[in-house]
């Protein structure tokens, strides 16, 4: 696993790791990706994170022990949520991180933070109890 301290560059990330988290990552904030669905659901610290306008929206992050669903349904969560939002499939992205809560998530819009539960952007309040449903596997849809 890397954990990231120093600034990096987008052509140093992998397609599971977010490459603004890896440039802003410091001592305060660090960024440790964890490289799939099933690695972050064995770990007590992983979060999901999922972002829109490639870091420009932080869309949601969640402690993995919320989110009951499979990745293929995460996936589709994302994509439901970007096409409220950017509607930019190609700039959307999920992806999961070792973290704290009260840890931010650097991105536009006033980025995002990890809390001891799951958090949605301002935008997407009125979606928070359908989301949290979603991600528990009750629901299959948030449209």
């Amino acid at each position: 696993m890397r954990f990231f301290r120093r600034k990096k560059t987008y052509d140093q990330t992998l397609p599971h790791q977010s490459g603004l988290r890896i440039m802003s990552a410091d001592e305060e904030n660090p960024y440790e990706p964890i490289d799939n669905y099933v690695d972050a659901k064995s770990d007590e610290l992983a979060y999901l994170v999922m972002h829109g306008d490639d870091g420009g929206q932080i869309y949601l992050t969640s402690p993995m022990r919320f989110v009951s669903c499979n990745e293929e349904s995460l996936k589709k969560l994302l994509a439901e949520i970007d096409s409220l939002r950017w509607n930019d499939p190609r700039t959307a992205m999920l992806y999961y991180e070792r973290s704290k809560p009260g840890n931010g998530v650097p991105g536009g819009m006033g980025g995002g933070i990890m809390l001891d539960r799951p958090w949605v952007h301002d935008d997407l309040k009125n979606k928070y109890e359908l989301i949290v449903d979603y991600l528990a596997g009750k629901v299959k849809t948030i449209l």
